[in-house]
């Protein structure tokens, strides 16, 4: 067997590798999505607003009460608030 062959055979099975190395990269699962409109997946649906938001900045879009295993150990009370 010349070294010739040896080669030939080497670059015939560099493509089947690369396939198979984008195979398995691909299958460790879904691409986060970077589009800031849609959010990363991230953040509970309180963050999720699928209104039209204002313009001016500042706004109280949405307020709730925040869970007491959240809040700071010497606060009185506890609001989770999103706003423009």
């Amino acid at each position: 067997m010349s070294h010739i062959s040896t080669s030939a055979k080497v670059l015939a099975t560099l493509p089947v590798s690369i396939l198979i190395a984008i195979s398995v990269s691909a299958a460790d699962g879904p691409k986060p999505v970077l589009d800031p409109s849609v959010g990363d997946g991230g953040v509970s649906a309180f963050y999720v607003w699928d209104k039209t938001v204002p313009g001016a900045p500042g706004k109280l879009l949405r307020q709730e009460p925040l869970a007491s295993n959240l809040m700071l150990a010497n606060a009185s009370k506890g609001i989770r608030i999103l706003y423009t």
